[in-house]
């Protein structure tokens, strides 16, 4: 999976865009449907299971649900830590590099 290397709109940090690409590819893969909203200052994932209603979910959580559906789907991707800035997600897409690369374990592997 590629990422893309800079800020896009109308993410306001590099880690909201980071969950909000992997949401996408979950989407693209029938998995889920969802849909982003920034209202006081905090970023909104709305999210759609399945057979479920649609849940509000912020950052921590919907991070916590694309790991979980990357991981059983064995795509390579981890959260980028907070502050969520442009250094720490270069380094998140570097250790991801490393997991495709063979060099450190893939979240399914530990």
């Amino acid at each position: 999976m590629t990422f893309v290397r800079t800020l896009k709109k109308p993410y306001v940090i590099h880690r909201q865009m980071h969950v909000g690409e992997m949401l996408d590819e979950l989407a693209r893969r029938g998995q889920l449907s969802w849909r982003w909203a920034y209202r006081d200052s905090k970023a909104e994932y709305w999210v759609t299971l399945p057979g479920q209603r649609e849940k509000l979910l912020g950052t921590r959580a919907a991070e916590e649900l694309a790991l979980e559906m990357a991981t059983e789907l064995r795509i390579v991707w981890i959260p980028v830590p907070h502050y969520g800035g442009k250094e720490n997600w270069e380094k998140t897409l570097a250790r991801m590099q490393k997991m495709e690369d063979g060099v450190v374990p893939k979240p399914w592997e530990i």
